[in-house]
């Protein structure tokens, strides 16, 4: 073959051109590519930066058969044989394959600070709250029977005129009801005149003798007339005017509303009959109907506040009276009797729509108010306990009884002395519920040393309290999402009385201080729900029965 048909020779520079070209091409997708892996790996990465950095010893994997030893402090941390933790150095719990320990390691779940981010999460802080139950019913005035005064004729006569024709027209102190007129009272005036005219006839003549027994007639006249009800004032003037009066109105003692009159125009009445009843407008009653569910916020003596639609801007405060002890059906509502204050003496009358509002403090209701919340709200605290307790300040649920060093950051504990409402008690990290004034081993596991923690009660007039958001209702159960650790979280379940506000009491399951996610916790309970090795385990996932969703020790 000629030259001109074998064709020139390659350069030999030119394969590593293409090859700069082929890596300078892919240069960005590794970059991307590596990237994309080491978020993917990053919790194995943090993991693993953290122990080097701490100068431990990598942890091993998750064993598997039927039996594991876990740290309650570092759940991924576990081993098939009893060891200490090497990040903590604590001692492994024992977790039995169906155990009460699996589950709850089982339902944490932990989430690297970007995907918090991502997710929304935020948490708040368990903390003694004045909470206020509120309730609203509406309800219909009606007049005070206590205040009921009595209208009482102080001559005999016959009715004569009626002042006021109806009965629920609002009265004065001192307004005419009715007019009686009396023979007696004409009798006594005719007196009156007669002994003021004779003792002015005596003067006249200078005879003393006769002014004496004028006087001593006048003055029994005088008197007979203030015990049968004249004022000096009325009998002034029936001496002044020298003319007898035979008519006496009859008027009312107080201000308030005419409710019934005894006697009609015509009527014989004599000396006390009673005439009519006149209700105090200072207070006033009115009847509200609760449903059966709200009775265990009200009781006689809760405060009450009353607002009339015919009255805007005014407030009328007092308290209930009466709480009627029959349930109507189907209504299923019960009728609450209540005093309110009226201290302007506002003309009200009786049906009147009033919208009444309860308000009771929780701290005040039987949920709060038994000797085990007494105990559990206010520790006594006793001669042999530490006055003094070291805390880490980046870490304050790190809590020692000599000083030293936190096991988390190595910050050296700072030492501050326990208040009034604070007490050292000792507790379980695998157990929560294991808590106790004295140290040791927890009971439940027989191996986990009970560490120190503070705690607190609330003070008076308020209890524990969780955002509302934080709570997710599963049907059988309330369960909070509480932070164990920064990014790991586990479900709680927890007793709670009904809500308040924004905000459910804690009754059982926390205690202050504690961290539960407060926005976002559906989104855990989500991740929960789509990892069946998780939500199998949950609290009311996957069918789980009221009997596995109990705490221990409940």
């Amino acid at each position: 073959m000629s030259e001109r048909e074998q064709g020139p020779a390659p350069s030999p520079a030119g394969a590593p051109l293409a090859v700069r070209a082929i890596l300078l091409r892919l240069r960005f997708p590794v970059l991307f590519a590596l990237i994309a892996l080491g978020a993917s790996q990053w919790d194995a990465i943090a993991g693993y930066l953290a122990r080097v950095g701490s100068g431990k010893a990598a942890a091993p994997a998750t064993t598997s058969g039927p039996a594991a030893y876990f740290c309650p402090m570092h759940p991924s941390v576990q081993r098939a044989e009893p060891a200490s933790c090497p990040l903590c150095g604590m001692p492994l719990s024992r977790a039995e394959a169906g155990g009460s320990d699996s589950t709850r390691l089982a339902g944490r779940i932990q989430l690297t600070p970007w995907r918090l981010a991502l997710a929304g999460i935020k948490t708040s802080i368990v903390s003694p709250q004045p909470l206020v139950y509120e309730a609203t019913a509406a309800g219909t005035v009606t007049f005070d029977t206590t205040k009921t005064t009595k209208v009482l004729a102080t001559f005999p006569g016959r009715v004569s005129v009626l002042a006021v024709e109806r009965t629920g027209v609002p009265v004065r102190q001192g307004d005419p009801i009715l007019q009686v007129q009396s023979s007696e009272l004409l009798s006594l005036c005719s007196s009156l005149v007669s002994t003021a005219k004779t003792r002015a006839e005596a003067e006249q003549a200078a005879d003393q003798a006769a002014v004496e027994r004028a006087r001593r007639d006048e003055e029994r006249t005088r008197a007979r007339a203030l015990q049968a009800g004249l004022t000096e004032a009325e009998i002034e003037q029936v001496i002044r005017t020298g003319e007898p009066v035979s008519v006496r109105p009859v008027a009312s003692s107080t201000d308030g509303v005419l409710v019934k009159r005894y006697v009609n125009l015509g009527d014989t009445v004599h000396r006390g009959t009673e005439v009519a009843d006149v209700v105090g407008l200072e207070t006033f009653t009115a009847s509200a109907f609760l449903h059966e569910d709200d009775l265990a916020l009200v009781w006689e003596g809760t405060e009450v506040v009353g607002r009339l639609d015919s009255v805007p801007g005014e407030e009328f405060r007092g308290s209930i009276v009466e709480i009627a002890s029959i349930v109507s059906h189907p209504s299923h509502a019960v009728e609450v009797r209540m005093t309110l204050e009226n201290p302007r003496h506002l003309p009200l009358r009786e049906g009147m729509h009033v919208s009444v509002t309860f308000r009771v403090p929780v701290a005040d209701t039987a949920s709060f108010k038994t000797p085990a919340g007494a105990d559990r709200d206010r520790p006594v605290a006793t001669s042999s306990a530490p006055t003094t307790v070291y805390t880490c300040p980046e870490h304050g649920d790190e809590v020692a009884t000599d000083a030293g060093t936190c096991h988390r950051c190595g910050a050296t504990l700072q030492g501050s002395s326990l208040r009034a409402d604070e007490r050292l008690m000792y507790w379980c990290p695998g157990h929560p519920e294991t808590l106790g004034p004295n140290p040791g081993i927890c009971r439940k596991c027989g191996t986990m040393e009970l560490l120190p923690k503070l705690e607190k009660w609330a003070p008076e007039g308020t209890v524990l309290a969780v955002p509302a958001s934080a709570v997710i209702d599963t049907g059988r159960r309330m369960v909070v999402y509480l932070e164990v650790e920064p990014g790991l979280f586990e479900p709680r379940a927890v007793v709670l009385a009904p809500r308040a506000g924004d905000s459910y009491p804690v009754i059982a399951g926390l205690v202050a201080g504690d961290t539960v996610v407060s926005s976002g916790a559906f989104l855990l309970d989500a991740e929960t729900r789509l990892n069946p090795s998780v939500s199998a385990t949950y609290f009311g996932g996957s069918g789980t029965s009221e009997k596995s969703a109990k705490p221990e020790g409940k």
